[in-house]
């Protein structure tokens, strides 16, 4: 007599079949999500701190560069020295005989110089003898004279009345190193601005070029106000120089 065979149920369905297929299937579901949750919560981290660093990121640029030019002044900044007027300062002029004077001290570092200026080409100087100056760390040659190879000397300088002279052929200031045997430096002819007619006043600079040997040789100084070639306009005033100053190194 055969054996029956007996009914498989549900149960053993679920036990022998289902469960070990599904599980497996369900477990890889879950770890597939759960490491996509992981990716996810990575790229939003990267994504804020990408975004914090690009909002940061002109902050910190502008810090960098401004710490670039802390450094680069504080190595090429010059120190300014200060040229007192009460130092021999000498008016000097040539303009067919008409004379010229410092009249004294108009204020705080603030020197006048009456002018009488007649026809084209025709001059004052505020000379300054060097002998009469202490220029600090800046060394002094044996006859007395001093190196200014890569020196700046600056000053404002304005003027009562107007001093721009004829538009066509401007009116100028400048600076003029002298020697005492090698000659003259002339400095780069500056026109007169509007500048020139305000309380700050007009600035008139100058750098003794290195190279120049009579730059090592500098015996006095001369802020130089000359009605312009070929003017037909003639000066009678007073110009007002203030804060003249030599740097104390290569600027």
């Amino acid at each position: 007599m055969k054996e029956q065979k007996k009914e498989r149920g549900l149960g053993w369905w679920v036990t022998t079949v289902i469960t070990p297929i599904l599980v497996p299937v369900v477990l890889a579901i879950i770890a597939f999500f759960f490491n996509l949750s992981q990716r996810v919560a990575k790229l939003e981290g990267q994504l804020e701190l990408l975004k914090s660093q690009r909002q940061n990121e002109p902050l910190k640029h502008n810090q960098f560069e401004n710490l670039i030019r802390e450094r680069k002044e504080s190595i090429v900044k010059p120190e300014w020295i200060q040229i007192p007027f009460t130092a021999d300062f000498q008016a000097k002029w040539q303009n067919g005989g008409e004379p010229c004077e410092i009249v004294g001290q108009s204020g705080k570092n603030s020197l006048e110089l009456k002018a009488n200026l007649q026809g084209a080409d025709s001059f004052v100087e505020l000379y300054l003898d060097i002998d009469s100056v202490n220029f600090g760390n800046i060394k002094r040659n044996q006859d007395n004279s001093v190196n200014l190879t890569g020196k700046t000397l600056r000053a404002f300088v304005r003027s009562n009345p107007d001093f721009a002279g004829d538009p066509e052929h401007r009116n100028g200031v400048q600076f003029i190193f002298k020697t005492e045997r090698e000659g003259n430096i002339d400095g780069t002819w500056l026109n007169v601005t509007p500048a020139m007619n305000t309380p700050g006043g007009m600035e008139v600079f100058f750098t003794v070029p290195d190279g120049d040997p009579r730059s090592q040789k500098i015996t006095g100084i001369s802020l130089k106000f000359t009605i312009g070639s070929g003017s037909t306009k003639n000066f009678v005033g007073s110009f007002f120089i203030r804060n003249m100053e030599i740097s104390s190194r290569v600027s």
